[in-house]
């Protein structure tokens, strides 16, 4: 039978749902400050290694002004998403669901990806080139590193560990290894609470789905409803959530990325609204101030123990690493 296309009113796509302003209205201007940061950080970070993957010269190390007023760094907690990676999945009638289309498979990290996070391994090794141990014998006591339990995530560490720790002084004993050795320590999904937050929470689970079923969520999704028709429509894949949509703008945008040509349906709800959705799948899972204490709260608190521990020398770390998710990212930024 003939397929129907649903009438699609652009101009209310690109409005701004009225749900959404009350409760951006409600932001302050404090957290607009730090919201706004936090993007233009990440985007001149994201600029910086992709320039990085293109050359194999590291910056010089940057001239750290604020270490005349307040001293040296002594510590650094440091998280970061995992690089460059091929899509989890494609949608049901997506052109590019074969496997020839992503070399190591859905969801793997990419050559770039490799390179991006050995570059940025590298900066990092110049700017906290005083926290680092001149001696191999003494990595383990001055750097922890954890990941989720995930290929992209563990060997981003690992990559960018290769970049921290290249071998440069008496390289003829290690016969054509390139860097020294580092552990990272995984944490299995079952019990992760700390970063992918995927150990089983009651309390969260149940304010999740409070906070779907809340008038704010709903009323969200009824004023995108044509929006939705008509990408299950046409794409075959089932919206439930914003979660949905998140899944959708970066499949994409990876397809994008690599030069594949999108279809033409897509135009008229990518890159927007489908990107404002997806933001908002970020936002979500720290909407209120105890999913935020849930969600986000555990990695705040690992952070502050480490802090302490390193004042009251109950540890010997300079640095903890923790390898991640953009999720990971939202969730921390959030609480």
């Amino acid at each position: 039978p003939q397929v129907t296309e649903p009438s699609l009113n652009i101009a209310g796509i690109m409005a701004f749902p009225s749900a959404l302003k009350k409760k951006v209205s409600s932001v302050s201007r404090t957290q607009w400050v730090i919201i706004l940061f936090v993007v233009i950080a990440i985007a001149m970070l994201a600029n910086l290694v992709y320039c990085w993957t293109l050359s194999d010269v590291s910056p010089g190390t940057p001239t750290d002004l604020l270490a005349d007023k307040y001293g040296p760094v002594i510590y650094v907690n440091m998280m970061y998403r995992h690089g460059d990676r091929n899509p989890d999945a494609t949608p049901p009638k997506d052109s590019y669901g074969d496997l020839k289309y992503w070399p190591g498979g859905f969801g793997s990290l990419t050559g770039k990806g490799i390179l991006a996070h050995y570059h940025l391994g590298k900066w990092i090794a110049e700017r906290y080139h005083h926290l680092l141990p001149a001696e191999w014998t003494s990595i383990n006591r001055a750097i922890k590193v954890n990941s989720t339990d995930w290929e992209r995530t563990l060997m981003s560490a690992q990559a960018n560990l290769a970049g921290m720790f290249r071998i440069t002084a008496d390289a003829s004993m290690w016969d054509g290894l390139s860097s020294y050795p580092v552990p990272v320590h995984s944490i299995s999904a079952a019990d992760d609470g700390l970063l992918e937050c995927t150990k089983v929470c009651e309390k969260y689970k149940f304010l999740v789905q409070a906070s779907r079923a809340s008038e704010e969520y709903q009323s969200l999704m009824r004023e995108y409803k044509n929006v939705t028709d008509y990408i299950e429509q046409n794409s075959g894949e089932l919206v439930t959530g914003l979660e949905t949509y998140r899944f959708l703008y970066m499949t994409y945008f990876i397809e994008e990325s690599r030069g594949l040509a999108l279809p033409n349906w897509l135009g008229k709800v990518y890159p927007s609204p489908i990107r404002e959705l997806a933001v908002l799948s970020h936002v979500w899972p720290t909407w209120t101030t105890e999913m935020k204490r849930l969600r986000g709260g555990p990695f705040v608190k690992e952070v502050l123990r480490n802090f302490h521990g390193k004042l009251n020398g109950s540890h010997s770390f300079n640095m903890s690493v923790y390898s991640a998710h953009d999720t990971s990212l939202s969730a921390a930024m959030g609480a």
